[in-house]
């Protein structure tokens, strides 16, 4: 949902528009631009797609994974775009236009920001609980108890720090090649100075392969005590990864910087 490429293609359009007074353009580029990454968004938390914009945009305002106030200029932004395709007797004007952009550059600023922290959240959210399984008393289960939660705990940790660093590749707009695997990304990540390099994180990634093809990992108790080990090594892995840490890098992202008169 957050495409970096998508965005500066929306902004170079629009930036053209502007600078031929095109207010119809204007209007129809981030009008087209919010009606696809409402859409993605809804179907990123509900697996299927919306019935219309509208759909999408209300969903999103209920959940409140946006604010009510930039949801409902994000429906004034679809109504102008519906009213270029569909020639409806309504002229766009200059404050149309003036307030598309303003959308436009507010919707990418809070993909970058709010929507990102939001995804972030979750994603420690996750890990934090993965380490609570880990460090749940099993003293008293039984091991075919145990199996399910601990491998479930592994896949937990091992999917989280690998959409951390998607995100993290995300925000400092990196081109993302969907073939590469975790540490190709990164050895991307270490070329651009954030070093995430660690041995505990190639430990847990062999301990999910084996996992997944079927490969016995061993005694729980031993596979329990191996995790909590490495745990806080990836603790400090995800924190490396974190998107918003403007310590690291300052966020950057298309917006449009051309007055609209």
């Amino acid at each position: 949902m957050i495409n970096v490429d998508v965005e500066r293609e929306v902004v170079a359009k629009v930036e053209k528009s502007i600078l031929c007074k095109n207010y119809e353009d204007i209007c129809y580029e981030i009008g087209k631009f919010i009606e696809n990454i409402t859409s993605d968004i809804y179907y990123d938390n509900t697996n299927s797609q919306p019935k219309n914009a509208k759909t999408a945009i209300d969903f999103l305002i209920n959940k409140e994974i946006i604010s009510r106030p930039l949801g409902f200029k994000l429906h004034v932004v679809r109504e102008l775009r519906n009213v270029v395709v569909h020639n409806l007797p309504y002229k766009i004007t200059l404050i149309d236009a003036r307030a598309s952009v303003d959308t436009l550059n507010q919707t990418i600023e809070w993909l970058h920001q709010g929507y990102l922290a939001q995804k972030w959240y979750l994603i420690v959210k996750r890990f934090d609980e993965a380490e609570k399984l880990l460090l749940s008393d099993y003293s008293n289960s039984d091991e075919n108890q145990i199996h399910p939660k601990i491998n479930n705990a592994i896949i937990i940790v091992y999917s989280a720090l690998e959409e951390a660093l998607s995100l993290k590749k995300i925000n400092l707009s990196l081109q993302s090649n969907d073939c590469e695997n975790i540490f190709s990304n990164v050895e991307l990540l270490a070329k651009h100075g954030i070093n995430v390099r660690s041995n505990s994180w190639e430990k847990l990634t062999s301990m999910r392969n084996r996992m997944v093809h079927g490969t016995n990992l061993g005694n729980v108790n031993t596979k329990i005590e191996s995790l909590n080990f490495l745990l806080p090594d990836l603790r400090t892995v995800l924190k490396t990864l974190n998107p918003l840490d403007l310590e690291i890098e300052e966020i950057s992202y298309a917006k449009v910087s051309i007055d609209v008169v």
